[in-house]
């Protein structure tokens, strides 16, 4: 990646105050403790904010991606990212939801 390029995908970050703040978005990736209420809760509430077509990801290591998405109004909008796993995780981290790829066209981001 050039610096040019490093710097604009910076500047496309930004902090933002509340969950609503994530409406426009096309993917939000979680990072929160790995606590399943606590996902779920996130996962819910997000699930009302975003577009429809938002594809949600969990950076859970530990957790059923399936499991926290099943209480969604659209479980298939779930999908596992695992971003500090290594070896065959890092090859199938789009699989943990079997609803996800066919629904998204999830791939490696």
């Amino acid at each position: 990646m050039t610096k040019e390029a490093a710097a604009a995908a910076t500047a496309r970050i930004k902090v933002v105050a509340t969950l609503a703040d994530f409406k426009p978005c096309h993917l939000v990736v979680e990072a929160v403790v790995e606590d399943l209420e606590v996902k779920r809760a996130l996962f819910a509430e997000l699930e009302g904010i975003v577009a429809s077509d938002c594809i949600l990801a969990s950076n859970t290591s530990s957790l059923s991606i399936t499991t926290i998405a099943a209480k969604l109004k659209t479980p298939a909008a779930l999908c596992r990212h695992a971003l500090f796993q290594s070896g065959a995780a890092d090859e199938n981290w789009w699989r943990s939801s079997p609803a996800c790829a066919p629904r998204t066209g999830c791939a490696k981001l």
